[in-house]
Parts: structure tokens; C-alpha cells; sequence
């Protein structure tokens, strides 16, 4: 799941990505084209929702990625999906 926040004085997008369905994982990442597909470790709060946050341009569609202990996730709540070149496909969050 993704937060959008647009931020005017700054126009930027704040997107703060959420996985609160894998509670008992030891490792959650955030792989994204707006980060050239690096691995970003999200954050454990105290209710076991990893969240990582990071701002963006506005007016653009972004695709992702979950690395979940090692496994690949979509976030089924995304804005949409387009196939990637391994034969899965990507979220997309619409900014």
C-alpha cells in the first residue's frame, strides 16, 4: 500500500510505502525505478508494518517492487501493474 502526500511548497510527492501484510518477515525492501532498482530497507514500527518513505516528482507513474526475505511481492493495492522483463510484473503507484 501506498500514502501520497503532495507537498506544495517543495512540489514534490511524498509516497510513504506500507507492507502490513508480512508481520513476521526478518527483511522487507523497496526495489523502484525512481531508485534505479536498489534495494532500500524499510523500517519496522512497533505494530510489525515495515514503511519506507521518500519523495518524488509529481505527474508520473512509478513501478516497485517488495523483496520480502528473499521473495518477490507485489503490493496488491497498487494503482496498477505492467509486466517486467522476468516474466512477473510490477506495481505501479500513479503520482
Amino acid at each position: 500500500m501506498v500514502r501520497k502526500r503532495y507537498i506544495k511548497t517543495r512540489k514534490k510527492m511524498k509516497l510513504t510505502f506500507r507492507v502490513d501484510f508480512a508481520k513476521q518477515a526478518r527483511t522487507v525492501e523497496l526495489l523502484a525505478d525512481f531508485n534505479d532498482w536498489t534495494p532500500h530497507p524499510m523500517k519496522r514500527n512497533r505494530q510489525g508494518i515495515y514503511q519506507f518513505t521518500v519523495e518524488v516528482e509529481p505527474g508520473r507513474r512509478y513501478q516497485y517492487r517488495f523483496l520480502i526475505d528473499g521473495q518477490w511481492e507485489n503490493d496488491w493495492l497498487a494503482d496498477g501493474y505492467v509486466p517486467n522483463p522476468f516474466g512477473g510484473e510490477n506495481s505501479v503507484v500513479i503520482c
